[in-house]
């Protein structure tokens, strides 16, 4: 391996050189191993990061070989195959919790390398801000069990709503300073309470568990879109139509139907296997309507620079008099689609303490 080997990685390496060597000749027995030099650059920097991490701590230190060797093989079995590779945010969570690297390497290897292949597989999901989320944690986990629900939580956090529920579930189990790392709250509200926010969050997706500062006016409305023209890689070839099924909002274009799932940290499309309801027409909001530079709904009246941007959505809606497409109103928000995008648009409508209920009853 190219660069300099400290002690302590040669050492282990030696001590555990069969057991590597083998498993090396059993993956290039399987196919050729790509880029081979540059594979074993990598994994010694993650070794090297690995064995400095558990060494600053003498109860870790003497679990350093086993862990370093199942970093080869994990390491190994991903090169050059496992979308999202990222050897930086490997690093990362390798320094960031030296403790579940050390006690269940292969678990802790294997769930890291998981997680970060299925975030950088979703387009709407941020493998940085998970990274970055994750790294931050510190000593606030430190079991691998509390460690996966905080990464189940992050992801949710990250750009995948469709993981709601399940991430509000795994939060409660998490300790105080855990989730109140991971919601970012805290500085901003000392008196925010984590149990407080998480049932907040489930009552309303489009709570900010981060207030915001003190003397700013609340957001009238929040608003984001998700899904696009299928030709840029989107799900729909034309405009879609959107319905209700009592669980939740489907939209589809008469070829592809996909459920919608949205909140404060995100929005995405998720393909519904059973097709949708399979209508000509979708349905429409009672009480809905676009005023060109806004919306209007029920008794409410907003203009589009009253409400809240979430991630990189931006009102572009030119101002015309074209009516949308299809709505529909379902919990805390209004989705709609319209006849000059492939897009779905939702507004959402925040109800906690930092925001202000805009439906009328």
């Amino acid at each position: 391996m190219a660069g300099v080997t400290s002690p302590e990685l040669a050492r282990l390496l030696e001590r555990h050189r069969d057991e590597i060597n083998a498993a090396f000749r059993r993956q290039e027995s399987l196919r050729a191993l790509e880029r081979p030099e540059e594979f074993l650059d990598s994994f010694r920097s993650l070794a090297e990061a690995a064995v400095g991490s558990m060494h600053r701590d003498p109860r870790l230190a003497e679990s350093s070989g086993p862990a370093v060797a199942a970093l080869f093989r994990a390491w190994l079995g991903a090169w050059g195959k496992t979308p999202g590779l990222s050897e930086d945010g490997l690093r990362a969570l390798i320094r960031a919790f030296p403790g579940p690297m050390a006690r269940d390497p292969e678990r802790f290897l294997g769930s890291s390398l998981n997680a970060m292949a299925a975030l950088a597989g979703h387009s709407d999901a941020s493998l940085d801000k998970w990274l970055e989320a994750m790294s931050r944690l510190g000593g606030a986990v430190a079991g691998l069990d509390d460690l996966l629900s905080a990464g189940l939580a992050a992801a949710w956090l990250s750009g995948l709503p469709q993981y709601r529920r399940a991430a509000l579930k795994a939060l409660s189990g998490l300790p105080k300073a855990a989730v109140s790392s991971l919601l970012g709250i805290g500085k901003k509200d000392p008196k925010m309470d984590p149990a407080q926010a998480i049932e907040s969050l489930a009552a309303d997706p489009w709570f900010d568990p981060a207030s915001p500062k003190k003397g700013a006016p609340p957001p009238q409305a929040c608003f984001t879109a998700a899904g696009g023209w299928r030709g840029y890689g989107g799900q729909f070839s034309s405009t879609p139509m959107l319905w209700c099924d009592g669980e939740g909002v489907l939209a589809g274009d008469g070829r592809n139907c996909c459920r919608i799932y949205a909140d404060r940290w995100g929005a995405a499309l998720v393909s519904e296997p059973s097709g949708g309801p399979g209508k000509a027409e979708g349905s429409r909001a009672p009480g809905f309507g676009l005023t060109g530079d806004g919306f209007r709904f029920r008794g409410l009246a907003c203009r589009w620079d009253q409400t809240e941007p979430l991630g990189d959505s931006r009102p572009r809606l030119a101002a015309n008099d074209l009516p949308a497409s299809s709505s529909v109103a379902f919990g805390n928000a209004v989705f709609f689609s319209h006849p000059l995008s492939f897009r779905v648009f939702i507004i959402g409508l925040p109800e906690g303490p930092y925001g202000k209920n805009t439906r009328k009853k």
